[in-house]
């Protein structure tokens, strides 16, 4: 019983846990592990709603994660698919704004990206067609400018002797000649 009142205890006031790290927890204070296990799977805890409150809190600390980055994290902590279905349906997550806060966060990083590495860079890291396309047209980047930034760098780097050569390493580098259109 008196594992019960420990966790009762730890799980008091806004201390959201997941199962991990309640069973961490109970161990760190001496509990055998069958024991700390047996109080995780037979406390009173709506693990949906602790679910769901973990996701709000993964949401505010990332700068953009996909479906499949948080459900990795979700089952990390613990929770079953059932608790994470349930839980990702019910926080009504906006996967165009995650997607969004990943493009500004990778702009931040490299100030010179051109709208096709970005765009490559959004679906590989695991975002859809329409999460891509929204971030792209509410990143709110200056395009041209993104280009001028990549000039400068490949003056500074790179032999360049004709602007044939210049033009061409910008498109290699995914930025589109408008003059080609």
């Amino acid at each position: 019983k008196s594992v019960f009142k420990r966790v009762s205890t730890l799980l008091k006031g806004d201390n959201v846990l997941s199962r991990v790290e309640l069973f961490d927890l109970l161990r760190e204070d001496g509990y055998q592990e069958k024991v700390a296990s047996y109080a995780v799977e037979n406390s009173e805890v709506d693990w949906i709603i602790y679910c769901l409150t973990k996701i709000t809190n993964i949401i505010e600390e990332e700068d953009g994660i996909t479906s499949d980055d948080l459900e990795n994290k979700l089952i990390k902590l613990g929770y079953t698919d059932e608790e994470i279905e349930t839980a990702v349906k019910g926080s009504n997550i906006d996967w165009s704004v995650e997607a969004l806060k990943r493009a500004k966060k990778l702009l931040e990083d490299n100030d010179s990206t051109s709208r096709s590495e970005l765009i490559d860079e959004l679906k590989e890291i695991g975002f859809g067609k329409e999460e891509v396309e929204y971030a792209i047209e509410y990143c709110g980047v200056d395009w041209y400018g993104q280009a001028m930034l990549r000039v400068q760098e490949i003056l500074d780097n790179e032999d360049v002797f004709s602007r044939k050569d210049l033009m061409n390493l910008l498109n290699e580098k995914g930025f589109e000649n408008k003059a080609d259109k």
